[in-house]
Formats: C-alpha cells, sequence, structure tokens
C-alpha cells in the first residue's frame, strides 16, 4: 500500500523520540542529583543537631560556671573562718577543715568537667568546619549537575520537538483509518509501532509468517497486523 512508506518514516520518527527520551536518557543524571540533595539533608541534619548539642553543652557550661563560684566563695569562707578561728573547738576547727577539703575536691572535679566540655565545645567547632566545607562543596556540585541536567533536558525536548514537527506532518499524509490504527498499534506495543517483512519473517519480533498473510499484506486492500507482536506489517519496496 502507498501509505507503508509513511508508516514505516512515522515509527523511524517514534523510535528516535523514544531513544530521546529525558527520563531514559537522563536518569542515571537524575539518580545523581537525588544521592547528592540526599547527602546534603544528611549534612544538614547532623549540623543542626550539632547545633542542639552545642546550645545544650553551652547551658551546662554556663551552670556549671555559676555552680564553681557558689564552691569558690564557700571555700573563701570556709577558709576564712579557718584562719579566724578564735574561739573554736578542735571539734569544730576540724569540721570546717574537712568541709574545706571536699569543697577543694567538688571544685576540682568541677573544674575537670568544666575543661572537659570546652574541649568538647573546641572538637565540635572543628567538626562543624569540616562538615560545613563539605557541605558547601556538595552544593556547589549539586547545583551544577542541575544546571546541567536542566540544559541536556532542553536539548532533548528541542529535539524532540523538531521529530514531532516532522511527524505531523506525515500523518496528514494518511488517512483517518490508518492513523487510528497506528495510534492503537502504538499505545498497545510501546515503541516501533510498525514493522517489515523480511524473508516471511516479522522484523518486529522475528517470528515467521504464513504463506495466507503474506498474501494477504501483499495483495490486501488493508493493513495487517503481526499475530505475534501485534506491530502494522510491511512489506519492503
Amino acid at each position: 500500500m502507498g501509505e507503508g512508506k509513511f508508516l514505516l518514516e512515522l515509527s523511524s520518527i517514534q523510535a528516535k523520540k523514544d531513544a530521546l527520551d529525558p527520563k531514559r536518557v537522563l536518569s542515571e543524571d537524575f539518580k545523581a542529583i537525588k544521592g547528592l540533595k540526599r547527602q546534603i539533608e544528611s549534612m544538614e541534619a547532623m549540623l543542626e543537631g550539632e547545633k542542639e548539642l552545642r546550645a545544650s553543652r553551652m547551658k551546662s557550661i554556663a551552670a556549671l560556671e555559676a555552680e564553681m563560684g557558689g564552691k569558690e566563695q564557700y571555700l573563701r569562707q570556709g577558709e576564712t573562718r579557718l584562719y579566724e578561728s578564735k574561739g573554736h573547738s578542735l571539734r569544730e576547727l576540724l569540721g570546717i577543715q574537712q568541709a574545706i577539703v571536699a569543697a577543694e575536691a567538688d571544685l576540682r572535679a568541677g573544674e575537670d568537667t568544666y575543661l572537659s566540655l570546652l574541649n568538647e565545645l573546641e572538637g565540635m567547632g572543628k567538626e562543624r568546619e569540616k562538615t560545613e566545607a563539605a557541605s558547601k562543596e556538595l552544593k556547589k556540585t549539586y547545583n551544577q549537575k542541575v544546571r546541567d541536567f536542566k540544559l541536556k533536558k532542553r536539548d532533548l525536548e528541542l529535539q524532540i520537538k523538531a521529530l514531532e514537527a516532522g511527524e505531523e506532518s506525515i500523518r496528514k499524509e494518511l488517512s483517518e483509518k490508518t492513523l487510528n490504527l497506528y495510534d492503537s498499534v502504538l499505545k498497545r506495543v510501546g515503541q516501533a509501532p510498525v514493522a517489515t517483512v523480511w524473508k516471511q519473517t516479522c522484523q518486529g519480533c522475528h517470528i515467521g509468517i504464513s504463506d495466507q498473510q503474506i498474501r494477504k499484506i501483499q495483495f490486501g486492500e488493508r493493513l495487517y497486523c503481526c499475530e505475534n507482536c501485534e506491530r502494522i506489517l510491511i512489506m519492503p519496496e
């Protein structure tokens, strides 16, 4: 049939459009972008957690400073009482001395905790700087990949648009009945809805075709589809 050539051209254009499908062509790029986004979100969560932990440690330090200030005052008062010990019994003096020793021990323990918290804050600050630097680099990479992705997608869409313009021109050469069949097969098959016949074999599925169907395709007044893959069969000119 005279429409066979146009159907083959339509099918060829459809194959090219499928090959340019952004979802397929850019699938790996999209996965890479999603992976980077997850890494960035993970780092931001780490930074937010560090921020909350730092605030908690700062509160602990403030409370400890207040506590140590009170203990230092208590210690000074005890030392003053000890030095001004006139009129106190030996038992009272021993009690004051024991209280001073206990206060000094508490103060040293508080100082150790204080220094430990300061060291922890310093370490957290260094880790935060590293995480922020890594996050900054990841964001730069992410933004660049997003820009590249958009450019690639736009280029593919322009190529598809150009193909669709040619497709529309070819569709005007076909009858409504033929177009309806083509669109129906395309919907079922998904791609390459037209196949040629070569040596009594469908070139779409490579399954043999009976002599009777070959004669129908060659001399029939309508289009026939492969009984196996359902593609429209066209005899090569």
